[in-house]
């Protein structure tokens, strides 16, 4: 996939600067946002006017959830994409069409962590991809702030630059992959959607270093219970 792995690559000298302003941003809080679950017409058509409405939006931070990590025999299950201020978790299967829309239409930066992984996933599948030149990557950018890091999970850098308690979610999906026997695969989109999307804005955030306006926090435990 050499569009995924070169391209990506040639990123990292265009970051370095940006990478500095990640690194100036540490610990500047991960406070709640306004979470969107797409599940009707109505939901993508805001969607579609959230996504075109600011003008000023520097980065549209995406993520995508999967079955697994082989791309040979796995699949996209949920796609997020998130700014400083909203966070919108889509269900792959139902709303392709729309997740193709952004993908081939939205002319501005987007910034994923470990892009050759999500754009790879969404190549296997047909997907169009973003411009190259559009293509952040926090990976890349963890790399350039510190090459001595061995952990660069999403979760590892949102706590070191974000917020202290950024891995806290992933502590209680653990907890609930444990007591219901579900994993990636298998666990239900509708009960995971605000963990995933908080996890979207993370990559955002670690990215940008910027500060939501909202101090407000919310339990995350209450929606990881089975889908009724």
């Amino acid at each position: 996939m050499p569009y995924v792995g070169s391209d990506i690559a040639t990123t990292a000298k265009r970051d370095a600067a940006l990478a500095a302003e990640m690194q100036a941003h540490e610990h500047k809080g991960l406070q709640d946002v306004r979470l969107h679950f797409v599940e009707s017409f109505s939901d993508a058509e805001k969607f579609l006017r959230w996504l075109s409405a600011d003008a000023d939006r520097p980065f549209l931070g995406v993520d995508t959830e999967t079955t697994g990590l082989e791309l040979s025999k796995d699949h996209v299950r949920l796609v997020q994409f998130g700014d400083k201020k909203h966070g919108w978790a889509i269900p792959y299967a139902d709303w392709r069409g729309l997740i193709w829309q952004v993908f081939a239409d939205y002319r501005k930066n987007f910034v994923f962590h470990n892009a050759k992984f999500d754009l790879g996933m969404l190549l296997m599948d047909g997907m169009p991809l973003p411009q190259p030149d559009l293509v952040h990557d926090t990976v890349v950018m963890s790399h350039i702030v510190n090459n001595q890091w061995r952990d660069r999970r999403l979760k590892q850098l949102a706590k070191r630059f974000v917020d202290p308690s950024a891995t806290r979610g992933q502590d209680e999906l653990k907890a609930v992959f444990k007591a219901t026997g579900w994993n990636w695969a298998t666990i239900p989109i509708t009960g995971s959607m605000v963990l995933w999307t908080r996890f979207s804005r993370r990559g955002w955030q670690t990215h940008s270093g910027k500060k939501p306006a909202s101090s407000r926090r919310r339990t995350t435990w209450k929606w990881l219970a089975p889908a009724s």
